[in-house]
Formats: structure tokens, C-alpha cells, sequence
């Protein structure tokens, strides 16, 4: 996370929690969500967040509810499972291959 403070120019994340809490608090927040959202989108294959999923598509609209959301607990599994939890960066992050849509 200090590379890309620094990386942003944001010199005055600091290390010490009682001082400008508040500050760090929101830089760490904001790069905790671009994270998922870039992770989000090159799991499903997507250029922009507005664009429509390539892979992994979402089920037919004539699944049940409960089908629905075993889909989205499975898939959000596999997210965590190779964005976050990867074990060898050399071949995990971003290489995530899936079923092409149609």
C-alpha cells in the first residue's frame, strides 16, 4: 500500500493510527474498492464497469431466486479465491480463465 501512496503522490499516509485517522482511513477505504472493482471486472471479462460480462456469465433470467444467488456465493467465491487468496502471484492475479460468453 505504500507504493501506490506513493505512487499517487499521497505523502502524508502515516504509519502511526492516532494521527490523521481520518485521512488515511478514506485513502484505504478507496484503494480497498478500486481493487475489487478492477478484480470484478477482469474476472468477468469486462473493459468498464457499464460493460457487459465476456466471461462467467450471469445465469438465464429463469433461474430461481435461490439459484440466483448460489450463482453469485459461487462466483464471488472463485473472485476471493484467485485475486485474493492466490498463493503464486506468478500465475494467479490476473489470469483467471473461465467459460467465454456468448
Amino acid at each position: 500500500m505504500k507504493c501506490e501512496a506513493t505512487r499517487i503522490f499521497r505523502t502524508s499516509v502515516n504509519e502511526n493510527v492516532n494521527e490523521n485517522y481520518d485521512a488515511d482511513k478514506d485513502f484505504i477505504v478507496s484503494y480497498v474498492d478500486a481493487y475489487i472493482v478492477e478484480a470484478v471486472m477482469d474476472y468477468f471479462g469486462m473493459d468498464d464497469p457499464l460493460s457487459s460480462p465476456t466471461r462467467h456469465c450471469p445465469l438465464s433470467q429463469t433461474q430461481t431466486k435461490a439459484e440466483k444467488q448460489s450463482w453469485v456465493m459461487m462466483e464471488f467465491c472463485e473472485i476471493v479465491k484467485n485475486y485474493v487468496w492466490a498463493k503464486d502471484e506468478k500465475t494467479s492475479l490476473f489470469q483467471v480463465s473461465g467459460v467465454e460468453c456468448m
